[in-house]
Formats: structure tokens, sequence, C-alpha cells
């Protein structure tokens, strides 16, 4: 059997549903490639931190943090296959997305507002 990694995100990330529906959809993709005759590992994003990291064939990142996706940017680098690449994940940081966007020649607002909003009159009946 060949092995897979699945990652399941720092629940930190996802509060609330969203840390339901993240382990969900990973379990659920996960539950498929078991059927077709991987063997399945699973680890959270902190193992991942602490560089805990098993070796396998194919990796299924759910991480957001930056410190993990530093982590597993070896992996991608040697081409492994890594499903939500790190180096994806990364450059959408706010800080990277930011200088990113300004190196590609996107302009960003020099200034913001803030209106008021008007509150809609409920109509007598």
């Amino acid at each position: 059997m060949r092995p897979l990694v699945a990652i399941y995100r720092n629940p930190s990330y996802s509060p609330l549903q969203h840390g339901v529906n993240d382990t969900a959809i990973l379990d659920a993709t996960v539950a498929r490639l078991e059927a077709r005759g991987w063997r399945a590992i699973k680890t959270s994003e902190r193992e991942v931190e602490q560089g805990c990291l098993p070796a396998a064939e194919l990796y299924l990142n759910m991480c957001q943090g930056s410190l993990a996706a530093e982590q597993l940017m070896p992996l991608e680098c040697d081409g492994v296959v890594v499903v939500n690449r790190p180096s994806s994940a990364l450059n959408c940081h706010r800080y990277r997305l930011v200088s990113g966007s300004a190196t590609a020649g996107c302009r960003s607002p020099t200034r913001s507002f803030t209106l008021p909003l008007r509150r809609s009159r409920q109509r007598a009946s």
C-alpha cells in the first residue's frame, strides 16, 4: 500500500463549524483514497510545526500557519506531491500578498473611507 500523510489544520485557524467542515473534507478525501489502496497516516499541523513529518508519496495539506508551511516547503521543492502546496498557503499570508501584489504591479488603495450606512425605514402597514 502506498503511504499518504493527511495533515489536519490547527483548530485556531478554523473556529466553530469551520473546524468540523475542514475535518470532514479531509476525512472524506482520506476515505476515498484508502478505498483505492492508499495507507493513510493522519497528523496535525502542530506535529508538522515540531518537525514530525512521516515519509510518504502523497501529502494532503490543510495547514494554514507559516511555521508548518515552511516545514513542508522542502517536500514541494523536491517535487513530492503536496495537495494544497505550502508555497500557495504562504503566498496568501497578508505580508507576502501585499509585497507580491506590489511587485506584480498591482496598485493598492492609498487611503480608505468609512461611509455611514443609512437605516432603511419600515413602511407602516
